[in-house]
């Protein structure tokens, strides 16, 4: 009766170890619109913890639409992220801008690693808004 005690307390610790997978830390919302782009990183709750903006890291106007603007700010909230504890992230997507395609390439230069899923959640209308009426002359 003993050893089947023991087996049992080894298939748990077993059990124990298959169910502790390496998951992410956090994930990373970054939505772009046409005017600015918002980058909000959340826990694994989904519990905000950071967010910024091209506009919080210095760029107004017409400037926050650049594609400077945008990586400059993605390396920043890595950056943040990397002191708060965070090492791993899942990156979301949402919208179009200039600087979306590098985006990742720039998070990773700010020390915060991205696992294999990038989702991307853009919005597409299928045939969309009904154009204007075209005037007459």
């Amino acid at each position: 009766m003993v050893k089947k005690k023991l087996d049992f307390i080894k298939i748990n610790k077993l059990r124990k170890l298959k169910i502790k997978k390496k998951r992410p830390d956090s994930f990373l919302y970054c939505l772009f619109s046409k005017q600015n782009s918002i980058f909000t990183l959340t826990n694994y709750n989904k519990q905000p913890k950071i967010t910024f903006s091209t506009g919080t890291s210095g760029f107004h106007n017409s400037k926050s639409k650049t594609k400077y603007a945008t990586q400059l700010t993605a390396e920043m909230i890595s950056r943040k992220a990397c002191e708060l504890g965070y090492k791993k992230c899942i990156l979301i997507l949402r919208g179009r801008n200039k600087g979306r395609i590098k985006i990742a390439r720039f998070i990773r230069k700010g020390k915060l690693k991205i696992t294999k899923k990038i989702f991307e959640f853009t919005p597409i209308s299928h045939n969309g808004c009904r154009p204007q009426k075209k005037p007459r002359i």
